[in-house]
């Protein structure tokens, strides 16, 4: 009988796991805390710590070198950096720096999104309200009613009257004299405004394509279309190719005819009708 093979052990794979080298301190893109937004800065590196596979007592300890030396110490003495609580220490940094902090939700900046509205894309302007009223209606810094109506403050003419007929339509109470019956309900005007931006997207794709097709080199640009800007303020390009050249036939023509006679006929600047003089 032959000999019997003896069992030979199977070797596992070898596996090669590669991870990139987490950028030192001060190098180029590293995160870097001076004291100023401490939110978003605490937000950076919580993203730029997932991103080379540190979890949260590596945050912790290595925070100290990415900051500025003062700021590093001060970090050290807090209880969630020597408990590696990344949750304690984000709360303990705040606390320190809360004052040089720069928040995005506040009602500075929902005053000032108001006012940017009308050189802003629909969609945006609409994203960007929802975020921050949320958050103020949240804190109660802003009311319901207060939170429909001043969003009617960054839309254009023509779509403010839209939103008030569909506000019409469902017996809303805008005010403490309006007729309406029931509180507004923004979640519902915003689905209204969304497929109204919607619709604008669709214009402009439509209008861009339909010049392709009748032979115009120049696109409607998404700004005309799709803006929370009023579209009658703009200047009908047809008027002024046509205003311009009839006032300078006007000139042309007066100046002519006061060289050629000395009595020139009198010239009405206004419809363009030339009355003679009678002397």
């Amino acid at each position: 009988m032959p000999p019997a093979l003896e069992p030979t052990a199977v070797m596992p794979p070898v596996t090669n796991v590669y991870r990139p080298v987490i950028l030192r301190p001060n190098q180029p893109g590293a995160p870097h805390f001076n004291g100023e937004n401490v939110s978003e800065f605490l937000e950076e590196w919580g993203f730029f710590c997932e991103d080379y596979g540190y979890k949260d007592p590596l945050k912790c300890t290595r925070l100290p070198a990415y900051c500025e030396k003062d700021i590093g110490d001060n970090i050290k003495l807090l209880p969630g950096y020597t408990a590696e609580d990344w949750t304690a220490l984000c709360s303990g940094l705040k606390d320190l720096y809360w004052q040089y902090d720069k928040p995005k939700n506040t009602t500075a900046a929902f005053n000032k999104l108001i006012k940017e509205a009308p050189g802003m894309d629909l969609n945006i302007y609409i994203l960007k309200y929802a975020s921050i009223t949320e958050n103020l209606v949240a804190k109660g810094a802003l009311s319901t009613l207060d939170r429909v109506n001043r969003l009617m403050d960054g839309l254009p003419d023509d779509l403010r009257r839209r939103v008030l007929k569909f506000c019409t339509k469902k017996s809303w109470r805008l005010s403490v004299q309006d007729t309406g019956t029931t509180d507004p309900v923004f979640e519902e005007l915003r689905e209204f405004l969304i497929e109204e931006a919607q619709t604008r997207q669709k214009e402009t794709v439509y209008d861009k394509e339909r010049r392709i097709r009748e032979g115009h080199d120049d696109p409607v640009s998404s700004e005309d279309s799709t803006s929370c800007s009023d579209p009658s303020e703009t200047i009908d390009p047809f008027f002024r190719l046509q205003t311009t050249p009839r006032t300078n036939h006007i000139h042309e023509k007066s100046t002519n005819q006061s060289l050629a006679d000395p009595f020139p006929a009198h010239v009405d600047t206004e419809i363009g009708i030339e009355d003679e003089c009678e002397c």
